[in-house]
């Protein structure tokens, strides 16, 4: 399976204008080791076919790191951060800890399609890369007092060159990441225009569980500036080659940002 494949059928049966939720929860899901056969259009080969699936339990770790090697005196950290939750900071800890044994300092920070909101784990992330004590974002609310998010006192990697990996749904937390690097610790990015999510919402509920959702503030950035319906335009802008990567595993977005860190190294 690849990401934007199209499910049609559950078993068999089509699920075509069905509710997401229960899709997902009474047939897709369950038992654990039981099989489900899944209906899949393929867009961009125009096909359809059916695949088996045994259900299991599956983590997916929030961070994820590894070397990569332009020569064999110069390697580069990669960090890839696919969603933001609780234990995202313990975890980019971890992965720093372990890559720090090699004592790389050259940084590709991937963000691509990782449109996760808590922000203050944002703000942490953020504080590995940039001086103490500099914004990182502002909260400013419609009816209450507006907050200035500052780095920590991390700063481990100050200075160090680093190339940031965006996307159309890089959005919310990991587009204050994103700018906030791009403006206090000179990072570049590359790929395509963010998603532009800068509202900060909540949620009322009534008494008959129906509920309201409504935008109470925004976020802004160091400079001022919202990015709410306002996307972070790249530095360098390249689309990705899906087919490259099917037939050859091969990230040209990835390649694009070595190359760039090569350039900076030198």
């Amino acid at each position: 399976l690849k990401p934007l494949d199209l499910i049609t059928e559950v078993n068999g049966e089509s699920i075509k204008w069905q509710n997401l939720n229960e899709v997902v929860s009474k047939k897709i899901r369950w038992p654990k080791w039981s099989e489900v056969e899944l209906t899949i259009f393929r867009e961009s080969e125009n096909k359809v076919f059916k695949v088996k699936l045994v259900r299991d339990n599956i983590s997916v770790p929030s961070v994820s790191g590894k070397i990569l090697e332009l020569t064999w005196w110069n390697k580069i950290w990669y960090i890839e951060i696919s969603k933001f939750g609780e234990d995202t900071e313990k975890l980019m800890e971890d992965t720093i800890s372990e890559l720090r044994q090699t004592q790389v300092k050259w940084i590709v920070l991937d963000l691509r399609w990782n449109w996760w909101w808590i922000v203050n784990i944002a703000v942490e992330i953020a504080s590995h890369f940039i001086p103490k004590d500099k914004v990182v974002v502002e909260t400013r609310y419609k009816s209450a007092a507006w907050e200035m998010m500052k780095s920590n006192w991390y700063g481990e990697y100050e200075g160090k060159p680093i190339v940031i990996l965006v996307d159309w749904l890089t959005a919310s937390a990991s587009e204050i990441i994103a700018w906030a690097l791009s403006q206090q610790a000179w990072a570049k990015l590359i790929w395509t225009k963010t998603f532009g999510k800068g509202s900060i919402q909540t949620i009322y509920t009534f008494k008959d569980w129906s509920s309201f959702k409504y935008t109470v503030g925004r976020w802004y950035m160091p400079d001022g500036k919202t990015i709410d319906k306002v996307w972070i335009e790249p530095d360098i802008k390249i689309d990705a080659d899906l087919k490259l990567y099917d037939e050859q595993h091969i990230d040209n977005q990835l390649e694009k940002a070595k190359e760039e860190l090569s350039k900076m190294i030198k």
